[in-house]
This record gives structure tokens, C-alpha cells and sequence, in this order.
């Protein structure tokens, strides 16, 4: 699934991977049940989760705060995709 929006979105809820995250298109992503970060570089988050990876794209990406399985990330997200 990926998606591309220009205004604050629900938030999106996988039922069966229990993935739930809300994006504020361009400012941040907010993802819950994150097992653990992969990658981090400005272009590109990668995130274990249940039902597999969530990789994210865009420009000047950083980990805004990671408490327990909540994760913020900050910069300018464009898609959201799950791999």
C-alpha cells in the first residue's frame, strides 16, 4: 500500500498486521507497533513491523522520538509503502 496526500490523514489501521500509523503530509509520521528501525538516511526509513516492512520515502527524514513501539519521523514524507 503507499499513498501520497496533501492534508492530514486518518489514521490508517492494517487489521490484520495491526500496522497504525497517521501522516501529516509534508511534517511528520506518527507509526505505532514498530518492532525495530532498519534504515535511516535522509531519502528513505525502513521499519520492521508485524506484517513485515514499512519503507518511507521522501526528503530529509529523521527519527523524531522512539519510545516503546511508537515512532515519530519528521521531514517531508512523500509515500508510505508496505514491502
Amino acid at each position: 500500500m503507499s499513498f501520497l496526500s496533501a492534508e492530514i490523514l486518518s489514521p490508517f489501521l492494517d487489521e490484520v498486521t495491526g500496522e497504525k500509523y497517521r501522516v501529516s503530509y509534508p511534517y511528520w509520521g506518527y507509526f505505532e507497533n514498530v518492532r525495530s528501525i532498519e534504515c535511516v538516511c535522509g531519502d528513505k526509513v525502513v521499519l520492521a513491523v508485524k506484517g513485515g516492512r514499512l519503507v518511507l520515502t521522501g526528503e530529509d527524514m529523521r527519527i523524531g522520538s522512539y519510545e516503546g513501539c511508537d515512532l515519530l519521523v519528521t521531514g517531508k514524507i512523500k509515500c508510505v509503502e508496505r514491502v
